[in-house]
């Protein structure tokens, strides 16, 4: 996690998404810090009024989106990221009763890292 070039409230976090090699993603979320596991929109994933894809923020690529419980459609308000267990998975599948109610897999808990 490093601060913008170009914008003091925003970082760039390289992420663990459980994919071959680190994602580049630029964040403006306060609480993003490293090694924390929040949720990961990549490329194609559709959130609540909003598409995402890769995009160039300030001069800088970024390959999807960290996201807030608001931007999942979850709550109201946000402060910040949504801050995930470190295995959200092992956490969350016991309580899933229902395959309609399920994240899409391009929404995927992620650990951002320096």
């Amino acid at each position: 996690v490093e601060r913008h070039p170009e914008a003091g409230r925003l970082t760039v976090c390289a992420v663990d998404a459980g994919q071959p090699g680190l994602l580049q993603v630029v964040c403006g979320a306060p609480n993003v810090t490293c090694g924390i596991t929040a949720p990961l929109a990549l490329p194609g994933a559709a959130l609540p009024g909003l598409d995402i894809g890769r995009a160039r923020v300030r001069g800088v690529e970024s390959h999807g989106m960290l996201c807030s419980a608001k931007e999942l459609g979850l709550s109201e308000e946000s402060e910040g990221l949504l801050l995930l267990p470190d295995d959200p998975v092992r956490t969350f599948a016991p309580h899933s009763t229902s395959t309609t109610g399920s994240l899409p897999s391009s929404l995927l808990p992620t650990a951002p890292t320096a």
